[in-house]
This record gives C-alpha cells, sequence and structure tokens, in this order.
C-alpha cells in the first residue's frame, strides 16, 4: 500500500486550499516541540456502481475534533458543518475516485521555543488515497489485555 501524496494534490493549508508543495511548517512550530496538536482520521469508500463517495460519519468526527481541540486551547473557527464542506471541495479538486484517508489536523503554530503557547492556532486538512489498513489475505491476529 502506496500513501505518499504527489505533490500537486491540493490540501487545505493556512485557510486556502493550495497544493501540498506549499504547504510546510517551521522547524520551530510549538505543536511539533510540545505535542500540541490535534489530528482526526475519517473514511471515505468509493462505490465505483455509483460513482460516488461515502465519507463515514464526517459531522460526528468534525464535533468530535472540536472538542478535543479545546481541551488544549486551539480555536478552530469553522463550525463542524463549514469543516465537512472543505472536505467535500478538497475532494472535488482532486478528482479522486478510490477509497480515502482524510486527516484534518489542528496546531498551535507559533514559531518559537517555550512550553506556554500563544494563543496562535492553525489548522489543515489532507486527504489521501487509502486502501486497506491491514494486509487481512492471511488473516489478522489479535488479543486482549487487561491493565
Amino acid at each position: 500500500m502506496k500513501n505518499e501524496l504527489n505533490q500537486d494534490t491540493v490540501v487545505f493549508f493556512e485557510n486556502q486550499f493550495v497544493p501540498l508543495r506549499e504547504a510546510r511548517v517551521g522547524i520551530l512550530t510549538h505543536a511539533l516541540h510540545y505535542g500540541t496538536g490535534v489530528f482526526e482520521g475519517i473514511r471515505g469508500y468509493w462505490d465505483g456502481d455509483r460513482q460516488e463517495l461515502f465519507l463515514v460519519r464526517p459531522l460526528d468526527h468534525y464535533l468530535r475534533w472540536k472538542a478535543n481541540c479545546k481541551i488544549l486551547r486551539i480555536d478552530l473557527p469553522p463550525a463542524a458543518s463549514e469543516l465537512c464542506d472543505l472536505t467535500a471541495e478538497l475532494i472535488k479538486r482532486n478528482e479522486f475516485r478510490t477509497d480515502l484517508y482524510i486527516r484534518p489536523l489542528a496546531y498551535k503554530c507559533s514559531q518559537r521555543i517555550g512550553v506556554n503557547p500563544d494563543e496562535k492556532d492553525a489548522f489543515a486538512i489532507v486527504a489521501l488515497p487509502f486502501g486497506d489498513y491491514l494486509d487481512s489475505s492471511r488473516g489478522l491476529h489479535a488479543g486482549v489485555v487487561s491493565w
């Protein structure tokens, strides 16, 4: 399974749709040093017969993402329904016709060292072609552990 994106793939970054090659964060980004970021994962499944892509509960994912961002005091201005619309537009711009994985990421984006984050927040949304997560052709082994 190859999950690398073409650098021309469109992503949502810094409040605009841009090619992946233009979506960069600095090495001093607060989230890289202190873990002040929140991500979500949304699956999308392509139905070839209907020529339609179905996302799995995107509104629920975005509501949870926004709630988790509040814990880190990351302010996401768009409403969850607007985030769903941004995701739909992102998929359209890339003309995906395959199973997808959508990765929204919110983070403290200050360019400095220091444990106390300021109020500067950012978010991005990336969609990428994504087949089966695990090779299940030979079955999977699982265990249950009690802590």
